[in-house]
């Protein structure tokens, strides 16, 4: 077997920040910026430098976040892949404004995510 295209593989955090193309370096959510850095550093008595690494790493999970829900006469059927499925439940009747008991919840069998699926599902 001759394999085209070959490229070196990336096995750390640090190659995974220095290949442009891989990530993305744009910001999620606004930064929070307390003080100003530029004059405590230009005021500090000492200035300590190094760095810090640990292998272990948030897990990212493979499963798909899904939800169905079909209108039915006095509410909702909803189908959704959640381990907190009373709270999904409260999150859908307070963003709609209905009751819960207005809303029937459904779970299949699904893994356990890594709790992935605990508070994922209930962010309106």
């Amino acid at each position: 077997i001759t394999y085209k295209n070959k490229k070196t593989p990336i096995l750390s955090i640090k190659e995974a920040l220095n290949d442009e193309k891989r990530i993305s370096s744009a910001p999620v959510g606004d930064p929070i910026i307390e003080g100003d850095i530029e004059t405590e550093h230009a005021h500090a008595e000492k200035t300590i430098m190094g760095e810090f690494q640990t292998g272990g790493q948030y897990h990212f999970h493979l499963e798909t976040q899904t939800c169905i829900c079909k209108p039915i006469e006095d509410g909702l059927d909803v189908i959704c892949a959640t381990q907190y499925m009373d709270v999904v439940q409260k999150t859908i009747a307070k963003t709609l404004a209905i009751k819960e008991s207005d809303i029937n919840m459904t779970v299949r069998r699904l893994g356990g995510a890594f709790g992935g699926k605990i508070s994922q599902p209930n962010i309106p």
